[in-house]
């Protein structure tokens, strides 16, 4: 997976790592287009996405640009901060990757990383509104009157795309269709579309008299139900356009309590859509939940942060490249993973307790992923020194 929002990377580098990933037998891209930080493709009927969710810099007024991030600046020609794919780059990209032998499945961040895609529609609207246009909030994504107090990984409090709202489907139907359009003129099928689902900021929705109305009308109880709902529609969308739904662990899991500390379990709702999650999440406490959810009947892929998260640096050296928040990635961490127990070499105090991956679940598992998630990569040379060696020792597994 390579994540062009945080820090954009040309067409050139992603088809280098397409010749790579070629070499070395690696069979699906995953295309991380959308984030907080950036809107990284280009899509028919929404200029706003990429003239304002593309571009990074200051601005005299609102609503002309997204803010710097990760080092981009206040100059919105910066090559890393702005930039998208035109329509005719990703056909490319999809052409290039076809022809060896690789799948891409693109990713639009939803309901929470999605501050660029949010902020652009808003601006549309404001822009709609003040000439008079009836239609104005017809893809608006947030509720105007919401006052919900959250905050996100990122320290964002307005990056969520509200579920009270008509409009945000509106908008994903939008999406969805002319990404689907794109392949096909491409010539290779869309099979799935990666929606997110990843860490939507507790408190989000709650103070938002949109989503407070639409739970009435739908006789929803918690934020959680609401999650539930926004899904459900999500996925008959994808399967609308002939596709099944991707998305991280959280669109298989459903937050609870227990002893009154927050607890994921897999969510017995979704278990006969036929989603397929991607697990990163095997932090302390976590570390089996990826079997827990193949267990439970989801499919999965095993892309966890302590093994397979190549913006990881590699080792405490302060000279190392990378980040920290999830574990250090040496080459033998990558080579001594194994998929199907991955507690293996943990003590047995550290294994108690948790699930192991039945013969059931073994057959839910799609296969493994590593995920560059680009803060730190603002050059070709930066994710050349992440990603290699350790792809080699990836494809080796």
């Amino acid at each position: 997976m390579l994540d062009d929002a945080r820090n954009y990377q040309s067409k050139e580098t992603v088809l280098k790592w397409l010749d790579l990933m070629a070499r070395f037998k690696l069979n699906k891209f995953h295309f991380h287009l959308t984030d907080d930080e950036g809107w990284r493709i280009e899509i028919a009927g929404l200029p706003e996405l990429t003239t304002i969710g593309a571009v990074r810099g200051h601005s005299a007024k609102p609503g002309v640009r997204l803010q710097p991030a990760y080092g981009s600046g206040p100059d919105p020609r910066d090559p890393a901060g702005s930039g998208h794919y035109t329509r005719a780059d990703y056909l490319e990209i999809l052409r290039y990757a076809a022809a060896r032998h690789i799948e891409v499945i693109p990713e639009i961040e939803m309901p929470g990383h999605a501050r660029a895609a949010v902020q652009a529609m808003e601006s549309r609207y404001h822009r709609l509104k003040n000439a008079g246009n009836r239609d104005a909030a017809r893809y608006l994504l947030n509720d105007l009157e919401d006052r919900s107090d959250y905050l996100s990984a990122q320290y964002f409090k307005d990056n969520v795309i509200n579920p009270g709202l008509e409009s945000s489907y509106t908008f994903i139907e939008h999406v969805v269709r002319e990404m689907a359009a794109l392949h096909r003129e491409a010539g290779v099928p869309l099979k799935t579309i990666h929606m997110g689902g990843d860490e939507l900021a507790n408190g989000a929705w709650e103070k938002s008299p949109a989503s407070e109305a639409w739970k009435r009308k739908h006789g929803l109880e918690s934020s959680a139900d609401l999650w539930d709902y926004f899904y459900e529609r999500v996925d008959a969308i994808v399967r609308k356009h002939g596709m099944f739904t991707s998305g991280w662990e959280e669109l298989a899991a459903r937050k609870t309590r227990l002893d009154g500390a927050s607890k994921l379990i897999p969510n017995p709702r979704f278990t006969r859509n036929g989603f397929t999650a991607y697990v990163w999440n095997n932090t302390v406490g976590l570390e089996d939940l990826a079997y827990r959810l193949a267990n439970s009947g989801y499919d999965i892929v095993l892309t966890p942060v302590t093994r397979m998260y190549f913006d990881m640096a590699h080792n405490a050296n302060p000279e190392e490249h990378g980040v920290n928040w999830g574990a250090y990635v040496e080459l033998d961490t990558v080579y001594d993973f194994i998929p199907f127990d991955i507690m293996k070499d943990a003590p047995d105090a550290a294994r108690a307790g948790k699930d192991r991956l039945t013969d059931y679940g073994k057959r839910r598992v799609r296969g493994i992923q590593a995920n560059l998630f680009a803060e730190t990569a603002r050059d070709p040379a930066r994710i050349d020194y992440l990603v290699m060696p350790r792809m080699a020792a990836l494809a080796e597994r």
